[in-house]
């Protein structure tokens, strides 16, 4: 997905779901990715305000907050589906499983 999809993505949940609900826009923002994020989204959000017909620019807000290791955070996500059965990454054995 290009950067300008992903902020039209996150302009399109925001007109969908703002009526409805508070919405808050967090995009991880470490040390290393505050360049990209100050120089390329930042910018993008503003600019693409005009394509999306509004006043004001998407909310969003700079994630900084240290996260665990990458490797814990994944497996975690992984292992209930591994013991389950259900992480499968081979299209003809998801057939058997399913």
């Amino acid at each position: 997905m290009s950067n300008s999809d992903f902020i039209d993505g996150m302009y399109q949940i925001d007109t969908e779901a703002s009526p409805h609900v508070p919405l808050y826009n967090y995009i991880e923002n470490n040390s290393l990715q505050d360049p990209f994020f100050t120089q390329v989204l930042n910018p993008l959000i503003f600019k693409k305000r005009k394509d999306h017909n509004r006043e004001v620019g998407l909310s969003v807000i700079p994630d900084g907050e240290k996260k665990g290791e990458k490797w814990a955070r994944v497996e975690a996500k992984l292992e209930p589906l591994n013991r389950l059965g259900l992480l499968i990454f081979n299209v003809e054995q998801k057939k058997i499983h399913t």
